[in-house]
């Protein structure tokens, strides 16, 4: 544009062939703003795509309604995102069991708990017992118990504990 208004000033070219020129100017100004529009919108539309956790972990599906660290992810497909460190793992012990570590819990004593490979016993993790269920399974006789593990090489998890 500042070539053209160069040109009209020195009588080069008509006035109307520099008024065409910016017209044609600020119309395709216009078109860049609206193309950058169209850019911005899609950004928008993917962040709406994104969905992200409150926590770190890894998902899976879950039959069931929505809330309690599940997102739904549609109505219909509820998801469930497991923490893996430190990760929480509840096993069995028979009720013979009970007295002894129900003592050692009263004490104050930290309880140490090894999880062990199903092939051949090494033990692939350690961790802390931090509770015991209120109750015994009459089926089976035995009680439930809460441990916490560092997990910190993701050894143990929902696809390989």
């Amino acid at each position: 544009m500042e070539r053209y208004a160069q040109l009209v000033k020195e009588g080069i070219i008509p006035q109307q062939q520099y008024d065409t020129q910016n017209s044609l100017a600020t119309q395709l100004g216009g078109s860049v703003q609206a193309d950058q529009a169209q850019i911005d919108n899609a950004k928008l539309n993917i962040t709406y795509s994104h969905i992200t956790s409150p926590i770190d972990g890894r998902v899976g599906l879950r039959l069931g309604g929505c809330g309690q660290h599940r997102a739904c992810l549609r109505p219909q497909w509820p998801a469930v995102i497991t923490q893996m460190q430190p990760i929480v793992v509840i096993f069995t012990l028979p009720e013979d069991n009970l007295p002894a570590v129900n003592s050692r819990m009263r004490s104050g004593a930290t309880l140490v708990v090894k999880a062990l490979s199903r092939d051949n016993g090494v033990e692939v993790a350690g961790g802390t017992l931090l509770t015991i269920d209120n109750q015994i399974d009459q089926t089976t006789g035995t009680f439930r118990l809460k441990a916490v593990f560092d997990n910190k090489d993701a050894i143990c998890g929902p696809t390989n504990s």
